[in-house]
């Protein structure tokens, strides 16, 4: 597997800017078994009609799913949706999952695909 540096900094800025905010125990559930979501491509800040939808697709797989880990694989935001002057636009957007992420309290991982540099927050 390689491991793309600029996927580890984005990751290390998320924490830096306090958007992980808790930091969950990965465990087994009761059953012995460790469960695992992968989400991928899910473009929020496209438009707020479609990201209540994708948000409610990530909020009903977990309900069903329960997992003990998430895996965000890339595209998760859209920077192109960003209009080049809000500022805090990428933070906002990626709090939106964050959110859902805190209520089920469930350990996860992000990594930036394309899209997710293509706004505010960059490679560089």
């Amino acid at each position: 597997m390689k491991i793309n540096l600029n996927s580890v900094l984005l990751f290390a800025t998320l924490i830096s800017n306090n958007l992980v905010i808790s930091k969950p125990q990965l465990r087994f559930n009761s059953e012995g078994k460790f469960r695992i979501v992968q989400f991928t491509d899910i473009h929020i800040g496209e438009r707020e009609d479609l990201d209540i939808r994708s948000l409610e697709v990530v909020r009903t797989v977990l309900e069903k799913e329960r997992p003990e880990m998430v895996f965000f694989t890339g595209d998760a935001i859209s920077g192109y949706g960003w209009d080049k002057k809000t500022s805090g636009w990428f933070k906002y957007q990626f709090g939106k999952l964050d959110a859902i992420m805190q209520e089920f309290n469930v350990p996860y991982a992000y990594t930036a695909g394309n899209h997710d540099t293509e706004g505010e927050l960059n490679r560089t």
